[in-house]
């Protein structure tokens, strides 16, 4: 996803004052899946800085198509089988976990 190039240049100012960022980069979908959405560009900023990347993970589909991540055990370690993944792949120092819409 490209983003507006003022936005990189406001991170880049807002920096210096910030312990945390949790990029908005991750849906999960029914399935448990997850795209990768990570800009390499902003994530190498934010480590070269010393902040803390702690990126958001959210639903990608309303509560009765994600119902199934939550209540299903398989899909459900899946889902956070990805999130792991990701966060070893990316070095990130956390996650934001940010699940909306979920009651119909």
């Amino acid at each position: 996803m490209q983003y507006d190039a003022s936005s990189l240049v406001s991170l880049r100012q807002a920096l210096p004052n910030l312990d945390y960022v949790s990029p908005f980069w991750f849906y999960i979908d029914g399935q448990g899946q997850i795209e990768d959405k990570d800009e390499a560009e902003v994530t190498r900023l934010i480590k070269s800085q010393r902040v803390k990347e702690l990126p958001t993970f959210r639903n990608g589909v309303s509560y009765g198509e994600f119902h199934g991540v939550l209540a299903d055990p398989a899909l459900r370690q899946r889902a956070i089988g990805n999130i792991l993944r990701l966060v070893e792949a990316h070095g990130y120092d956390g996650v934001n976990i940010d699940f909306e819409a979920l009651d119909n």
